[in-house]
């Protein structure tokens, strides 16, 4: 793992971004939502990305473990949309996932060390909480800076109910200046962790309204090569258990026998996807399910515009991107009654349903599909979730801190 050679400055006051989740050139994808807020932000130039990523030897022969592979081939420096972004590398063993906080923080400390010896480092700002957040703490502990942990949903969700992950997050929360939950919801969860509700600021995602917007559904449809008079539900998401696709493939078996025009589109990919083919194959609804693969944002958008309805099953969820471009083209949303969804969902531009719970899903997607909606009046419900306000947010949190470090 080689260092990182940082050009040589006069002292400037910087903020460090750190977090797994940002646009490299193997997935320009990842974690789009906090390029878009970083973008936002009126202050970019004051501010450093740093973006971890796992270790894997970049040997020729290890091509075929395509998902590790991927990381061997993003650099340790390389830039998105002319941004630069520092890249360190960490040993990430499979199975001690409770390990990789240390990993990470072995892996940045020397990094962070040079770069507040160059620049006059005011913060650090760790988006994920588990592990990236946890190894930020303690560097921001070491070296006496002040911490703002970003919490995304999984991070919080998911990984606080593991008991030796559970106590490394509480100190990282209890450590931080502030915190930040991308609902309500989850900002309850971290209440119920012990944090101060004071201490809790609730910033939600924003949508790129120029791209994710109303579209004509049968131009949609014609551009993507899809028939004009069946019924679409839409899922875009990983193919991973948490997002709860086996209940929305059962209840779509539901449908058919009554709904033989009915189609099922999913968009994304995931270590689950076998398992869903295979299980739409028992099911005998093969014909009526089409996996889509990846798609490009600007592609996605038109699959948006051609649905009658979006579907999102999942277990757990923070603020999901996914539902907000859903409504803003316009779309009807089945939400699972979980996390920050039904912060988003209500009778105006869809319906909740019990997650893992079929027959109500069954019964929701029924009820959307009968009912007659207009795409504007949907799209209004979010025309408030922009990516400046978003901004606006954390800045005034870093302004505040940055103001009572100097008092």
């Amino acid at each position: 793992m080689r260092e990182i050679k940082i050009s040589m400055q006069a002292k400037q006051k910087k903020i460090l971004l750190i977090t797994n989740l940002f646009p490299n050139p193997q997935e320009p994808l990842r974690g789009i939502f906090i390029y878009n807020m970083v973008k936002a932000l009126r202050q970019q130039s004051d501010m450093i990305i740093i973006s971890p990523l796992p270790w894997f030897p970049k040997l020729a022969f290890l091509k075929k473990f395509k998902t590790w592979y991927r990381y061997a081939v993003v650099p340790q420096k390389y830039k998105i949309d002319g941004r630069e972004v520092l890249s360190p590398k960490y040993l990430a063993p499979p199975k001690l996932g409770v390990l990789h906080a240390f990993f990470i923080f072995i892996s940045l400390l020397p990094l962070i060390m040079k770069l507040n010896r160059v620049y006059n480092i005011t913060m650090l700002n760790a988006h994920w909480v588990f592990p990236d957040g946890v190894a930020v703490s303690w560097i921001a502990k070491l070296l006496r800076l002040p911490l703002v942990l970003s919490s995304r949903g999984c991070d919080i969700n998911i990984y606080s109910e593991y008991k030796t992950r559970r106590t490394q997050i509480i100190r990282a929360l209890r450590y931080a200046s502030k915190v930040t939950a991308v609902s309500s919801a989850l900002g309850k969860v971290i209440e119920r962790l012990g944090i101060e509700k004071d201490n809790i600021e609730v910033i939600r995602n924003g949508i790129e309204f120029d791209r994710f917007n109303i579209k004509d559904k049968y131009a949609c449809r014609l551009k993507l090569g899809l028939k004009a008079n069946c019924r679409i539900i839409l899922f875009v998401g990983r193919l991973i258990e948490v997002k709860g696709l086996r209940y929305l493939i059962e209840a779509v078996a539901n449908l058919t026998k009554e709904r033989k025009d009915l189609k099922l589109l999913i968009v994304g990919e995931g270590g689950a996807q076998h398992t869903y083919q295979r299980m739409a194959e028992e099911l005998g609804i093969e014909e009526h399910i089409v996996f889509l693969g990846n798609k490009s944002r600007d592609e996605i958008s038109y699959w948006y515009g051609a649905c009658d309805a979006f579907c999102l099953p999942s277990l757990k969820e923070g603020c999901p991107n996914v539902i907000l471009e859903a409504l803003a083209s316009g779309r009807p949303v089945i939400g699972a009654n979980v996390g920050g969804i039904p912060e988003l969902v209500n009778e105006n531009n869809g319906i909740l349903f019990t997650p893992r719970d079929a027959q109500a899903l069954t019964s929701a997607l029924s009820s959307v599909l009968d009912r007659e909606w207009v795409a504007r009046d949907i799209s209004k419900t979010v025309s408030d979730f922009t990516w400046n306000r978003a901004a606006d947010k954390y800045e005034l949190i870093f302004k505040a801190i940055s103001g009572s470090m100097a008092c």
